[in-house]
């Protein structure tokens, strides 16, 4: 039993570089479409947005990498739960094949279940937000002539606490704002709190009082 989970378990794992290689094009496709905007909206050529930019590139591999990492961490904590419960009761090959093909329509929304399609939804939101704000934020490093950038909710009611404090907050263009995020989404601060299912945004600050 312990041989033919930790098979299977492997053989998720060595799926990582596909799971990045994949999500790595999308992530800088949303870097390049809101730094090319934000260029635009401060009056500059969109054109100068550079993806190839080193801390741009280095951004979108690690990135993608971590995502990776951490659909394959879910995904084996699960598989494995399924696995052995499989195998103490007892079920063919054939059967654990279709309870984990389940598992995977059940997580990715594709057998109609709500609660986890909305649980692939949250993940994607909160890489594309992630993505679209980075770019933002290599923007307005890019554009040299932004000195800030500020905090900025949608206003409604599905806005967290903490986000909705930190609406309008301005801070330098290489500081972190008060929740310790240098821009909205961003997953270097290790708090998934203030991340998952965020909506924020930035707007530059072209003075940045001291």
């Amino acid at each position: 039993k312990d041989r033919l989970v930790q098979d299977a378990l492997d053989a998720i794992e060595e799926t990582a570089a596909e799971w990045a290689a994949a999500a790595e094009p999308e992530l800088r496709k949303e870097m390049e479409t809101l730094g090319r905007e934000t260029l635009v909206e401060l009056d500059l050529d969109p054109d100068a947005f550079s993806v190839k930019d080193p801390k741009v590139a280095e951004w979108a591999a690690d990135r993608s990498f971590q995502f990776a990492q951490d659909v394959n961490e879910t995904t084996q904590g699960t598989v494995k739960t399924v696995l052995s419960e499989a195998l103490d009761e007892g079920e063919t090959m054939e059967t654990i094949a279709e309870r984990i093909k389940e598992t995977y329509d059940a997580w990715s929304g594709d057998d109609g279940d709500e609660m986890e399609a909305t649980r692939a939804e949250r993940i994607a939101r909160t890489e594309t937000v992630a993505a679209q704000n980075f770019g933002v934020q290599a923007a307005f490093e890019q554009s040299e002539i932004v000195a800030g950038k500020t905090w900025m909710t949608l206003g409604d009611s599905a806005v967290r606490a903490s986000h909705a404090a930190l609406d309008g907050e301005t801070v330098g263009l290489e500081g972190a704002f008060s929740n310790g995020l240098s821009y909205p989404g961003d997953m270097s601060a290790g708090n998934a709190s203030e991340t998952v299912n965020c909506r924020c945004s930035m707007q530059p600050a072209i003075e940045v009082e001291e």
